[in-house]
């Protein structure tokens, strides 16, 4: 049975959720079409934010925010990457005057948002060596990431206890979060040192 049914296996299988919204609504005795089913409770915010909140009607307006990449996870409603930029950027409009913008400087889509953009921009990265903070000497020792950070006149040596070179622009903008709001480059090399990953990750 297993072997029949496998070929169906899917991440996104019926993304709209027809059956599952049509059972809720049966059940509830309402319409299917006023059955919400998204990707957990944040995509349930974000549907919320956009049906009462406008420019006249802001619920928050960021200090600091920060997009790590533009992928292609949930590229069926935006329909290109392109489209994700777009949704992603919607952000930069209702931020403060002086609100401090973090980007990913190794990624092509994002890198020209800062001629787009009047607000400050950081560019984080350890490839593209334009960016104002730069991951140096990046290497895996066993089960710890190890990396030096490059920013201004400074540097600061960073071991993660984490596995795989895709953590770094994680920690990368971690650190730009950090010095953004003040915190010392010491604590941030303590905090970052002794890090615990959520569970149910990097596990066997």
């Amino acid at each position: 049975a297993v072997a029949k049914e496998i070929g169906k296996l899917g991440y996104y299988n019926d993304p709209d959720c027809t059956a599952l919204r049509q059972a809720l609504a049966g059940l509830y005795g309402v319409a299917p079409d006023q059955v919400i089913a998204t990707n957990g409770s944040d995509e349930l915010l974000y549907f919320a934010f956009i049906a009462f909140c406008d420019a006249e009607h802001s619920i928050a307006l960021p200090d600091v925010a920060v997009i790590i990449n533009i992928g292609t996870m949930h590229i069926e409603h935006p329909g290109s990457q392109e489209g994700i930029l777009k949704a992603k950027l919607e952000i930069l409009e209702g931020m403060k005057a002086d609100g401090q913008v973090i980007l990913n400087g190794d990624d092509a889509l994002l890198i020209n948002v800062q001629k787009k953009s009047a607000l400050n921009v950081t560019y984080f990265g350890f490839r593209n060596p334009d960016c104002g903070v730069r991951a140096l000497d990046v290497e895996q020792k066993q089960d710890q990431l190890k990396f030096t950070t490059c920013w201004a006149d400074e540097t600061l040596p960073i071991t993660l206890p984490m596995e795989g070179t895709h953590y770094v622009p994680d920690a990368l903008a971690a650190i730009c979060v950090g010095l953004g709001l003040g915190v010392s480059p010491a604590d941030i090399q303590e905090r970052l040192a002794n890090f615990h990953n959520l569970a149910g990750r990097q596990e066997i």
